[in-house]
């Protein structure tokens, strides 16, 4: 179910071939990344929901294109937020 939601939000933002370095990190890790499944269904069973997911440009860019994913979780019970990220690079 998690997962699934997970799926689902990443696929609606990505919605393209990758023309952009945010639409290309969002494929990769849609594809070759289960860790965001397994912390979708671990945040999914401790109460919490998917709320965003958003592409931003990294600090540590240089030479090399590298952005930052981050995945918001709220807990339906206290609306506490969590935020997870993943570094992608996009070069």
């Amino acid at each position: 179910m998690a997962a699934e939601e997970l799926l689902q939000r990443i696929i609606q933002l990505a919605h393209s071939a990758g023309a952009t370095d945010e639409q290309r990190a969002l494929n990769y890790l849609t594809v070759r990344c289960p860790e965001i499944y397994e912390l979708a269904a671990e945040r999914f069973n401790a109460g919490n929901s998917l709320t965003a997911v958003e592409v931003h440009r990294s600090r540590l860019s240089g030479v090399r294109k590298i952005v930052d994913v981050i995945f918001s979780y709220i807990n339906r019970k206290t609306a506490v937020t969590e935020k997870y990220f993943m570094r992608v690079d996009v070069t």
